[in-house]
């Protein structure tokens, strides 16, 4: 069968293609991360349009009678809690992203090459199928496999990347008191 080893041939040329296309993907959001990052300290002088959910409402009562230190804790726990839950949220978005792209990768590379068989060819022969079939699915689940690797070390990356940034943001929230800001917009 011609074709199945045309495909088993050109597989490590599709393999490096992707691979760069991703890596080069990943980078770009690493180098969003980072803005991200600069949006949330930003969006974290306010409370209005922040914090609105009924969990971080009913964490703040009596917040306008809190100290620094009381502060300090809360963004300990609390707010430390709430902003993963934001980050969480965008690389959730980003995975299915990226998911999206993965999947597509695989999907056209295996259309094409299914594309260039002779139909006639195809439907003579129920032995090319299957052996296309077992091709397709063996390769289909390494690529599956190796993409979500690919996917939880980055993932991991960013949120080692936060809890690491978060004690220098949550310094500088404290340090330029903040929270009597969202005092006010409470």
């Amino acid at each position: 069968m011609l074709l199945l080893l045309k495909c088993k041939d050109d597989y490590p040329n599709f393999k490096c293609s992707a691979y760069g296309d991703t890596r080069e993907w990943l980078d770009n959001k690493r180098d969003d991360f980072e803005k991200y990052k600069n949006i949330l300290e930003r969006k974290w002088k306010h409370y209005k349009g922040n914090l609105q959910s009924t969990n971080a409402k009913k964490s703040m009562n009596d917040c306008s009678k809190w100290s620094k230190e009381d502060w300090e804790n809360w963004m300990k726990d609390k707010g430390f809690d709430f902003m993963n839950q934001q980050v969480q949220s965008w690389l959730d978005g980003n995975k299915k992203k990226y998911d999206d792209m993965t999947n597509k990768h695989w999907s056209d590379w295996m259309k094409k090459k299914r594309d260039d068989l002779d139909e006639n060819e195809w439907k003579k022969k129920e032995e090319k199928r299957e052996s296309w079939t077992k091709f397709t699915d063996a390769k289909g689940k390494k690529h599956t496999k190796k993409y979500h690797d690919e996917w939880t070390h980055w993932n991991g990356d960013m949120q080692y990347n936060f809890k690491k940034w978060y004690p220098d943001f949550m310094g500088k929230w404290l340090k330029e008191e903040n929270w009597k800001t969202w005092v006010k917009e409470i």
